[in-house]
């Protein structure tokens, strides 16, 4: 497949679509670095080429260019502001270089387009209790447990909150609850045997 992309660029040496393909074979082999180079050399014949902006952004965040795929992902979301996946994986970088101002703006984007979005709605909670904004990740947090009172990440967010504001009995009631859901992680079962002795 590789070989026949090639061969097609010699033919049409300024053929988006045949770039993009060659890349995408390429990361198929593992080929990072000339998928990257197919992606690149599709985004100069055409700088709006959907398929190769998402690829390349993806590839960099993948190969530890948090930045560089930053850069693509807001211009997918400046050609199309549908691109709710685009808005979603922005937040989590930023989330992840803790830009949380950032990556709460990301993640009310995603939920703006798609109110319904159970995972940007528990890092929009994430990112505002990391901004300090305690009351607002309790209240998203509480919201999805309404939702869904089995919810696990929300009662793990209420968890964190509750043990931020040194609320014990509260903390340790959601951990109760986690453990009863069947949760077994070390770090719940710790919290709980300390909230216990406390």
């Amino acid at each position: 497949a590789a070989e026949a992309y090639a061969e097609a660029l010699r033919l049409k040496p300024q053929s988006a679509q045949a770039y993009t393909n060659l890349g995408i074979v390429r990361e198929e082999m593992d080929d990072l670095s000339g998928a990257r180079d197919a992606y690149e050399h599709a985004l100069r014949a055409d700088p709006s080429a959907p398929t190769a902006m998402w690829n390349l952004a993806l590839l960099l965040e993948r190969t530890g260019h948090p930045e560089d795929a930053e850069h693509f992902y807001l211009k997918l979301l400046d050609k199309d502001r549908q691109e709710s996946e685009a808005a979603f994986r922005l937040g989590c970088l930023r989330l992840g270089r803790d830009d949380h101002g950032g990556a709460l703006e990301a993640f009310e984007t995603c939920l703006k387009r798609r109110p319904d979005w159970p995972e940007a709605r528990a890092n929009l909670a994430l990112a505002a209790s990391r901004a300090g904004e305690r009351d607002r990740a309790q209240s998203i947090y509480e919201e999805m447990l309404d939702n869904d009172p089995r919810s696990m990440e929300a009662l793990r967010g209420l968890a964190a909150v509750a043990l931020e504001a040194e609320d014990f009995s509260t903390a340790l009631e959601y951990h109760v609850r986690l453990i009863d859901l069947g949760e077994r992680s070390v770090e719940i079962l710790y919290n709980a045997g300390l909230l216990y002795q406390k």
